[in-house]
C-alpha cells in the first residue's frame, strides 16, 4: 500500500499539470521533482518516500536536491525565481522532524492518511494541496470500501501547525477596544456623539474634508448588538478565508471594501435626499463575502468544502442580525460585496491556479 499510495501522489501531480521528473535515491527511497510556474515564480516540489528515516543521509539527500535545482533548473527555465517544498512521504513522522533542515516541509503519514505542515511551512504552494488532498480522500475512499465501511463523508483536512486567524482577531480586537473606548467616554448609541468621534456623514466628510471618516466609520460600531452581529459574520467569513489568501489581500480587500462600501452608500444617501450617519464593519466584511464568492466560483475544487449555502448564511447573518438596535444600510452591504468581489477577481483571475 505504501509504494502503491507514494506512486499516486505522483501520478496525481502528472495529472494535476506539473512538470515531473523521477528519481531513485538511495535504492528503496523514490524522489520525484513537480515543478510549476505560479505567479511568475517557479515552484519546486520535491517528493520523497522515506519509510525507514534513520537509514538515510540527509547530507546525501540535500545534495540530490540541490544538484536539480542549481544544474538542472537553469537550463530548463531561465531567469526564474525558485521556491522549494519537501513533501515526506514516512511512517515515522516525528523521526523526520528532527532531520529536516532549510526546506520548507509537509509530511504525509500513510497511517493516519493526514498531512501536518511544520513550523514555518507554507500551508499553500502553488496548487500541490489540492493534490495532496485529492490523493488523501482517494485513499479514504479506497479504504472504506476495502472495509465495507462509509467513510464518505469524513472531511479531510491539511493539520498546520499554525491556523489561527491573526488578522481576522486583530481586527475584532480593535473593534472591540474602540467600542468600549466610545461607551466609556459616551454612548455608542448616541448618534450625535458617534458623529463628532468619526462616525461617516456626507456633509463632515466631503463638505468640511474630514476623510479620515472613510476609515474610522467601519471600526465603529452603533451598540453592543450592532458590534455582536458584526463580530460574528467577522469571525464566521475571517476565519475561513484567511487560510487561503495571503494575509496582506485579505487586509486589502477589507480595507478597501469598507472604505468604498461607505463611500458609495453615503453619496447615495445624498444623491436621495436621505443624509445620514453611519458606522459599522459590515461593508468592509462584505467585501470578504464577495471575494470568498469568487474564490469559490474560480476554483470550487480548492474550496468544495464551501458551499453557496454557507455564503447565503454569511449574508443574511450580516443583514438581519441586531438590526433591531440599527437601520441597515444595505447600500454599504452591496457596494462592499461587489467592491470585494472585483478586487479579488482582479488579484486572482490571472493566475492559472483559478482557471477550471
Amino acid at each position: 500500500m505504501g509504494i502503491y499510495l507514494f506512486d499516486k501522489i505522483r501520478d496525481n501531480f502528472i495529472a494535476a499539470g506539473f512538470d515531473v521528473d523521477t528519481f531513485q535515491f538511495k535504492g528503496e527511497d523514490s524522489v520525484f521533482f513537480a515543478c510549476r510556474r505560479y505567479e511568475g515564480i517557479l515552484h519546486v516540489i520535491v517528493a520523497s518516500q522515506r519509510v525507514d528515516v534513520k537509514a538515510l543521509s540527509y547530507d546525501e539527500y540535500k545534495k540530490v536536491v540541490d544538484d536539480f535545482v542549481m544544474c538542472s533548473l537553469p537550463e530548463r527555465y531561465p531567469d526564474m525565481q525558485v521556491k522549494l517544498l519537501q513533501i515526506v512521504y514516512t511512517i515515522d513522522p516525528n523521526q523526520i522532524i528532527n532531520t529536516i533542515r532549510e526546506i520548507p516541509c509537509w509530511i504525509f503519514d500513510p497511517r493516519s492518511n493526514n498531512v501536518m505542515r511544520v513550523e514555518g511551512s507554507p500551508s499553500h504552494f502553488a496548487g500541490a494541496e489540492i493534490v495532496i488532498m485529492s490523493t488523501i480522500s482517494q485513499n479514504r475512499i479506497g479504504l472504506a470500501e476495502k472495509k465495507g465501511k462509509d467513510h464518505g463523508r469524513t472531511l479531510v483536512r491539511m493539520k498546520k501547525t499554525n491556523n489561527v486567524p491573526l488578522v481576522t482577531i486583530i481586527l475584532i480586537i480593535i473593534n472591540v477596544a474602540v467600542f468600549f473606548y466610545l461607551e466609556i467616554a459616551g454612548s455608542t448609541e448616541d448618534t450625535m456623539f458617534m458623529l463628532r468621534h468619526g462616525a461617516l456623514s456626507y456633509h463632515e466628510t466631503v463638505t468640511q474634508g474630514q476623510y479620515y471618516r472613510l476609515i474610522t466609520h467601519f471600526f465603529m460600531h452603533f451598540g453592543y448588538d450592532h458590534l455582536s452581529s458584526n463580530m460574528v459574520a467577522l469571525i464566521l467569513v475571517g476565519y475561513y478565508i484567511e487560510n487561503y489568501i495571503k494575509k496582506w489581500r485579505f487586509v486589502t480587500i477589507y480595507m478597501v471594501s469598507g472604505v468604498l462600501a461607505g463611500f458609495i452608500s453615503m453619496n447615495v444617501y445624498n444623491y436621495l435626499g436621505e443624509p445620514c450617519v453611519s458606522a459599522g464593519a459590515s461593508g468592509a466584511i462584505f467585501g470578504l463575502i464577495g471575494a470568498l464568492t469568487v474564490l469559490l466560483i474560480l476554483n470550487r475544487e480548492r474550496f468544495k468544502n464551501v458551499g453557496f449555502f454557507q455564503i447565503i448564511f454569511f449574508l443574511l447573518v450580516t443583514i438581519f442580525s441586531g438590526s433591531k438596535s440599527y437601520q441597515v444600510d444595505n447600500y454599504a452591504h452591496m457596494a462592499g460585496f461587489f467592491v470585494g468581489l472585483i478586487i479579488m477577481t482582479i488579484m486572482y483571475l490571472p493566475s492559472k491556479e483559478l482557471k477550471k
